[in-house]
């Protein structure tokens, strides 16, 4: 056995796993060397009383009609396509007026379901606007973690538009 060889095979096998890795995660790893991810914002300990859900979750409790969604992305992207009845909170709206984050705001009581969304993958608007619910009074939020992205990737319903246009 040549080990030169092989240790040159296992580089480049080494190598072929680690560009496209790499390119796959390049903003995740751009907004860790700017500083702009925040680990605690993805911990249990950064959101008590928060559960983390998947997409069949998700879904389940769509379907079920047991939970209420709210959307924490900017206007234009809910209005470009969101889970059918879900509210549009933007987090930039809500965190400058949290009243828009209140059950009287969303006409829901507080201890409805809630599953809080954005586009998924790095985006963090979902965790941030729980927050902002939890103080207004809500005590059963959920985040759906794929989001926007993997609700639409997996075929399941939407509505377009807005009736804040």
């Amino acid at each position: 056995m040549d080990l030169k060889k092989t240790g040159k095979e296992l580089a480049a096998i080494v190598l072929i796993a680690f560009v496209p890795a790499v390119l796959l995660n390049l903003g995740l790893i751009r907004r860790q060397l700017r500083g702009d991810f925040d680990e605690s914002l993805l911990l249990p300990a950064g959101t008590p009383g928060v559960a983390f859900i998947g997409l069949a979750e998700a879904g389940d409790l769509f379907q079920s009609g047991a939970a209420f969604f709210v959307d924490s992305r900017p206007l234009d992207e809910y209005a470009e396509g969101h889970v059918p009845g879900a509210a549009s909170v933007p987090l930039k709206e809500a965190s400058e007026n949290t009243a828009l984050a209140t059950p009287e705001a969303l006409d829901v009581v507080p201890n409805r379901t809630l599953i809080v969304y954005c586009n998924g993958g790095d985006c963090r608007t979902s965790v941030l606007l729980t927050r902002i619910l939890r103080e207004a009074g809500f005590s059963d939020i959920k985040i759906f973690l794929g989001g926007w992205a993997e609700w639409r990737a997996a075929g399941f319903p939407a509505e377009v538009g807005s009736d804040k246009e």
